[in-house]
Parts: C-alpha cells; structure tokens; sequence
C-alpha cells in the first residue's frame, strides 16, 4: 500500500470513528433533555396535586375526610398518560385515598417505606416496584407537620434507558454521516497525495545530498551540512585507525 493510500485510510478511519462518537455523544444529550423534560413534569404534576391537598387541609379538616381529594387525582390520572395510578398515605404509610380501589386500606410495600426513610431532606423519593416506577412527596399541615404522602406510580418507560435512542439516532443521522465520510475520504485523498508528493521531494533532495533543499523543500535544508560534516567525521575516524593499525604493526 502506497504512503498516499495508507494515510487516506487513517484520516478516513478516524473521521468514521469519530462521526460515530459524535453520534452516540448527540444521543446522550437528547437521551438528558428528555430525562429532564420528563422530571420536570412529574414534579409539576406532584407540586400542583400537592399545593392542591395542602389547601384543602388548611380549611381545617383531616387528610381523611378531604373526599375532593378522589376526584383530584382521578383528573390528574386521566390527563397524564405516564400516570399510572396515584395515591394518598396517611403518616403510617397505609393508602387512604387511590385510583386503584384496590390498594385503599392497605399498607404500603417494605419497598416504598425504605424509600420514605431514606429520602434526602424534602426532595421527593423513588423506588422502582414491580415493574412501575413510583414517586412520592410529603404532605405537610398548616403546623408544619408530615399529614401524609402523595404518591405518584409511573410506567418506568417514561425515564429512557441509557443507549435506547442510538439505533433510531444512527438511523435518521446516516445520510449525514455517509455525506460526512465522502467528503472526509475526498479531502483525504487530497491530502494523502500532497504528503506523498512531499515525501518524494525530500527523498529526491536526500538522494542529491540537500543541495536543492532550500529552493524545494525546507525540510532538507540541513541535509548538505550535514551529509558534509558527516564525511568529514568519517574521514577522520579512517584515518585515526589507519593511524592505530600502523602503530600496532611496528610493535
């Protein structure tokens, strides 16, 4: 393979190398923003149901006779396709309120509490539960007091997996890779017969011993210094052993 050709293959290879790591870094950061997007919302959708009960407990009633509350997160359900269910707990972690009839009255998951025990100041908790994704804030009364949780239970799909949006990224970005490799192979090929070309004049000025370096190729411009200093030396170095030999034969 011809200097040319090798240095189009490296430049072509690394272009492709990196168009792919632009790729999945363009991936990563869509993957972010969706992420983003997707907490911003559940937390608008648990501030405002939220904001919602804590009104209702400031008229005075007890989180377990508030029966708007019902009605509430049926709403919210309907309205938020990632939603699905939503719960109220009492302190004691036992579902007072629910869209899943079901679930009313009974106790919270071991998971769900070690969730609420181990959760970072006021900052919502989360757990992953039988396949669902479950977030929860606290509900506080007008003393400042912990009246209960809201409990939001999502379809875990809502927060992507790192790397699921690559194959469909890899899709919709090939023609402008294909379009960015031609135009690296191109310009590499250009440049791979410039070094080449370059190569073989500094080859041709060694060849000469440098003395047209200066007006084609400043790269060999030391060359007839050098190839001058160095005969030199070689000479001197023969004659100090013809010199030795001389001395050494008349003993």
């Amino acid at each position: 393979m011809t200097a040319s050709r090798q240095i189009s293959v490296i430049l072509t290879v690394t272009a492709a190398v990196a168009l792919f790591l632009l790729v999945i870094a363009m991936t990563r950061v869509l993957e972010r923003g969706e992420v983003a997007l997707t907490e911003a919302r559940i937390g608008f959708v648990l501030s405002d149901l939220d904001q919602t009960i804590e009104r209702n407990l400031s008229l005075g009633l007890p989180l377990s006779e508030l029966q708007p509350i019902e009605r509430i997160l049926e709403r919210a359900v309907a309205s938020n396709e990632e939603v699905l269910a939503l719960e109220v707990l009492n302190p004691a972690g036992v579902a007072i309120y629910s869209t899943d009839r079901g679930a009313v009255g009974e106790p919270i998951p071991l998971e769900w509490q070690n969730a609420i025990d181990n959760r970072e100041g006021g900052r919502p908790w989360r757990v992953f539960y039988m396949s669902t994704l479950v977030v929860g804030t606290e509900i506080r009364n007008d003393f400042n007091q912990t009246a209960g949780w809201l409990v939001l239970i999502l379809d875990p799909r809502v927060l992507p997996t790192p790397g699921v949006r690559l194959p469909e990224t890899l899709v919709q970005s090939l023609p402008y890779v294909m379009a960015g490799l031609l135009a690296t192979l191109v310009l590499s090929v250009l440049i791979g017969i410039f070094v080449a070309r370059r190569f073989e004049r500094i080859a041709a000025d060694f060849a000469n011993g440098g003395d047209r370096g200066a007006k084609t190729e400043p790269a060999t411009l030391g060359l007839g210094p050098a190839r001058t200093t160095t005969a030199s030396a070689l000479a001197r170095i023969d004659t100090a052993v013809e010199t030795l030999r001389r001395i050494d034969s008349e003993f």
